[in-house]
């Protein structure tokens, strides 16, 4: 198998930090459109998805104004324990103006990002969360 050359490995990283940094600068910007026009609904989980790497991805979907909507989750939770969110049911927030920018709820930190108090009903979560670590 033939070595990558040091400039080639120093691209390759370079690229995948700059990647990176787009996702989070681009989830950022997501949550700050959120926040600005801030609704709830409640979600059911439609798909669920192991990863191959680990975690769960989650597909959602909610009614806002008589129109449905979606949008997908990745949580770092093993996906032994998928079975436990399937038909679930889970908040969501979204954008009034664009429910197109949404977000689920699943952990105690989501929540507190959102300024919404967490239900003690979602601690199994974390509990799978810990246990997954």
């Amino acid at each position: 198998m033939q070595k990558l050359s040091k400039k080639s490995r120093t691209l390759i990283v370079a690229g995948a930090v700059i990647f990176l940094l787009f996702l989070y600068f681009r989830s950022i910007k997501i949550d700050k459109g959120i926040k600005k026009e801030q609704a709830q609904a409640v979600a059911t989980i439609a798909e669920l998805k192991a990863g191959y790497r680990g975690g769960i991805t989650m597909t959602y979907r909610f009614f806002y104004n008589n129109k449905s909507y979606s949008g997908t989750r990745k949580v770092f939770i093993s996906s032994s324990y998928i079975k436990r969110f399937k038909d679930k049911h889970f908040i969501v927030v979204f954008n009034k103006l664009e429910p197109s920018k949404n977000r689920l709820l699943l952990l105690a930190k989501d929540f507190e990002e959102f300024d919404v108090a967490y239900p003690d009903s979602l601690e199994w979560i974390e509990v799978l969360k810990r246990k997954s670590l």
